[in-house]
């Protein structure tokens, strides 16, 4: 806690994000997980097999509940960069969400069945999925 109201102010003037609990959480079960390898194993076959690597599933709220994307070889990252990936994670999830809304309303457009409309909407959505990725 003293370690975040310390550094959140000059976290974000630096490197442009916010500084969480969840980037020193993420960091402390990467630690533990390399500490204890057989934690991050898994049995295949008759052999266990040890991963050189952490990827972390992480919830991300939208609109319409959680979903988990994954923070991939999170043990070379620091907390700074897992909270920058985590950023990029839900500014990620939200613009899937808008497309899939937006797309939505592309079928309803098709419905009408005003070819002119849906083609004039279509190239809209792709231009907006583009700019927003």
């Amino acid at each position: 806690m003293d370690l975040r109201k310390r550094y959140k102010d000059l976290v974000l003037e630096k490197h442009n994000v916010k500084l969480g609990f969840m980037g020193a959480f993420i960091k402390a079960s990467c630690v533990a997980l390399n500490a204890v390898p057989e934690v991050n194993a898994s049995i295949e076959g008759n052999e266990i097999v040890y991963r050189e690597y952490v990827d972390v599933s992480v919830a991300v709220a939208t609109p319409k509940g959680l979903v988990t994307p994954v923070l991939r070889n999170v043990e070379s990252m620091d907390i700074v960069q897992i909270e920058k990936a985590l950023a990029e994670l839900g500014k990620k999830v939200m613009y899937i969400y808008i497309y899939c809304i937006l797309h939505f309303l592309l079928l309803e457009f098709i419905i009408c069945k005003d070819i002119m409309i849906v083609w004039i909407i279509y190239l809209f959505l792709a231009l907006i999925f583009l700019i927003l990725t």
